[in-house]
């Protein structure tokens, strides 16, 4: 296959994935389990799902926090996100069209309830005319395989032991950190 006619699919990002229909099915919980499990990944290499679980239900027991982790992390809506992420099913622009015709959805649903000589008509009737703009574009731009680069995912800050930092109006100076740059122990400065 030449790459000029089919270029290589794009790694796919955390708000992209946020936008995704499959994400969106999720319930609330189920996102943040979501997002923690994929960001978890990108920043390791590893899927932990019982540290999903920690930051996205209130559990005490460990156990039943690890049963759970399994339950969500092997739901069948789950894992239709994470195949989406693993195997970057879908493009960018194909994400953007998705969440553009939804919201043209929205439009004509809200549309449809309106009264005929309500003030609020003809402005949705331009909210609707600019998204079938915008799904006209993102179309063409599917149909000519156009890529579209993703914003870089921020970069935390690294420490250094000795590192001076302010938390909660208090300054500590770092004294041991993580492999990820993270103070471990810190000593407050007087």
């Amino acid at each position: 296959m030449d790459s000029l006619t089919n270029p290589l699919p794009q790694k796919l990002t955390c708000s992209d994935i946020a936008k995704s229909a499959e994400f969106l099915r999720l319930s609330k919980r189920m996102r943040n389990f979501a997002l923690s499990y994929i960001q978890h990944y990108l920043g390791t290499g590893e899927w932990d799902a019982v540290r999903a679980a920690r930051e996205a239900y209130t559990h005490a027991n460990l156990n039943v926090l690890r049963v759970a982790a399994h339950r969500v992390s092997h739901h069948p809506k789950m894992l239709e996100v994470v195949d989406l992420f693993r195997r970057n099913t879908k493009t960018r622009l194909e994400i953007q069209l998705e969440a553009t015709e939804r919201e043209i959805r929205d439009i004509e649903r809200h549309l449809a309830a309106s009264d005929a000589g309500s003030t609020a008509a003809p402005k949705l009737l331009s909210q609707r005319r600019e998204a079938w703009d915008r799904r006209d574009a993102l179309s063409e731009q599917i149909a000519k395989g156009v890529q579209v680069t993703a914003p870089p995912e921020p970069v935390p800050h690294r420490y250094n032991v000795g590192d001076i930092f302010t938390q909660d109006g208090v300054q500590y100076q770092t004294t041991s950190v993580n492999a990820d740059g993270q103070p471990l122990t810190a000593d407050e400065v007087k």
